[in-house]
């Protein structure tokens, strides 16, 4: 039976109903149940499927408020109609609808209620770890999940796809047995050091203490930034100028203190954790897991990040293993062997990314305004004249000596050249204020982010034909040669590695061997082929390899 049906079989046997609401102010009452059945439900025991006998204080009062009927006619509606209203849960396609009827309703009367539109909790009651179950008195082979316990709840802001940024709440609860907190997308266990996310798909992310994000604002992020580039600073941008009501603050309590703003930090905190995850789903549901005690959300996705990188570089691809006969060729030795022959194609793509200073080092930076790692931190200090090994003075680039100081010298004149400044100016005008780069140092500037070799001549476009004989500095920061794709000749990519100093012979012999050291054919021999690099050497260093 429907509810609509079991409503209107309920008012034709108690006419007093109608007397406290009529059959519409009866219909937005079911419907209001139904968006508050998971805060309902905290006052109910785990696997409890009947609605409790008196509703919370806090869902009362805003109940009364929103039907606009006293304290008794409330009680008196949930006591003759809680059957009706609890047998129905809310449907995920209500969401957009119920949201365009009630949202103006929990912004009047919820939040001084303990009451939001959007209330997020664990999708458990109890612990899910088998060696937390409870025996039960008299019966020893019988066993209860442990119950959770500790309900802490706290604002939050949601960004949403349909009604912008509206405040929401937030519900975890705790374990007594293994000190497991679980939360929304994921629990904290292991002495609060590492967070296990739930098996998705999800709805909603937690991407900061208190900001939750849709994924399908994720997904509308994703399509800008592929299809326009658009950065994380202007997603953000759209986002509040675009999508967020500006008419919802002034419904709000004084003391609501949560910001209705999405930054670009918290575009990028959301984008990762969703590609991850995204990632993690495709893997046949694995788990992800974070280190929770770390100081933010970045720190905490960064090893994450990385591997998922590692992996793609090779065998994590979907066509890593590709054999094909375009690419592949068996032969069939007399006595019955069969050997492989595999010709591939290997490029370097542009693509440079902020690194470390050091040539050819690895080590990441701690963030992009640095020039070195913090394994080669300290040579920072020291003067840029790439031969030099002295201190750079105070507020300069190079040493004390005459020579050095005239390269740094003429660095700064480029920069202060008229067409450098005509292009920082078209720059600055094309850029949002805030998406703009600040620069520490009293003598950065646009330019400097741009790696140049300068010598007595000038700035270096490359080696000169009698060799390196004029003293050089290397100004700005290093960026990673290109990135190296590694191509069967059927045109399918089996994948890549970062050149980080140059792309070189060698190189291009130990990326080709940690590629395939995976495969699962034994190659008798590879052929690599790249126009600007001696092909022969490195054919025969990979035949020996």
């Amino acid at each position: 039976m429907s509810s609509l049906t079991s409503l209107l079989s309920l008012l034709s046997v108690n006419p007093s109903l109608s007397s406290i609401l009529d059959i519409q102010g009866c219909i937005t009452f079911l419907e209001l149940v139904q968006l508050l059945k998971p805060t309902i439900q905290l006052s109910q025991a785990p696997g409890e499927t009947a609605p409790i006998d008196h509703l919370p204080v806090g869902v009362h009062t805003f109940l009364s408020k929103c039907l606009a009927i006293d304290d008794e006619g409330m009680k008196h509606l949930w006591r003759d109609l809680r059957f009706v209203a609890w047998e129905k849960d809310l449907n995920p396609a209500d969401i957009q609808p119920f949201g365009a009827r009630y949202l103006q309703l929990f912004l009047d009367y919820g939040e001084s209620n303990g009451i939001a539109f959007y209330h997020f909790m664990p999708p458990v009651r109890t612990c899910i770890d088998p060696r937390c179950s409870q025996k039960v008195p008299g019966a020893p082979s019988v066993k209860l999940d442990r119950q959770l316990v500790e309900a802490l709840t706290f604002p939050v802001t949601v960004f949403t796809k349909d009604f912008g940024a509206i405040p929401g709440l937030s519900t975890s609860t705790y374990c007594r047995e293994c000190h497991t907190r679980y939360r929304h997308n994921y629990y904290i266990h292991s002495q609060a050091s590492l967070r296990t996310y739930y098996r998705g798909p999800f709805e909603f992310l937690h991407v900061a203490e208190h900001v939750f994000l849709e994924t399908r604002v994720c997904e509308l992020f994703t399509s800008m930034m592929l299809t326009s580039w658009t950065s994380a600073t202007n997603c953000a941008r759209i986002y509040n100028d675009g999508l967020s009501s500006k008419s919802i603050a002034p419904f709000l309590p004084v003391a609501h203190t949560k910001t209705l703003a999405l930054d670009a930090e918290n575009v990028w905190d959301g984008l990762f954790l969703y590609w991850l995850l995204e990632d993690c789903y495709e893997r046949d549901g694995e788990t992800l897991e974070l280190s929770h005690d770390k100081t933010s959300q970045e720190n905490r996705l960064q090893p994450a990040m990385a591997a998922r990188t590692r992996r793609l570089a090779g065998p994590g691809r979907d066509d890593w293993n590709h054999a094909c006969d375009l690419c592949c060729a068996i032969n069939v030795e007399a006595d019955g062997t069969k050997t492989y022959l595999r010709s591939c194609v290997t490029d370097g793509v542009t693509i440079g990314h902020p690194c470390c200073a050091e040539h050819d080092c690895t080590v990441p930076l701690e963030s992009v305004k640095h020039r070195y790692c913090p394994l080669h931190k300290a040579q920072d200090k020291l003067c840029s004249v790439i031969s030099c090994s002295a201190p750079a003075e105070d507020k300069h680039k190079t040493c004390s000596l005459p020579e050095h100081r005239k390269l740094e010298d003429y660095n700064e004149l480029q920069n202060k050249a008229m067409f450098k400044l005509k292009e920082r100016l078209r720059r600055a005008r094309a850029q949002p204020r805030d998406a703009i780069p600040s620069y520490d140092h009293p003598t950065a500037a646009p330019h400097v982010d741009e790696e140049l070799l300068i010598d007595a001549n000038g700035i270096c476009n490359g080696k000169p034909e009698t060799g390196n004989t004029t003293v050089r500095a290397r100004f700005g920061r290093r960026r990673t040669h290109n990135e190296e794709l590694c191509v069967a000749s059927c045109g399918v990519i089996l994948g890549r590695t970062t050149f980080y100093g140059s792309e070189v012979p060698n190189g291009v012999r130990v990326s080709s061997q940690l590629l395939h050291q995976h495969l699962s054919l034994k190659l008798s021999n590879q052929d690599i082929l790249d126009a600007s690099l001696p092909y022969k050497e490195i054919i025969t260093s990979c035949a020996m390899a």
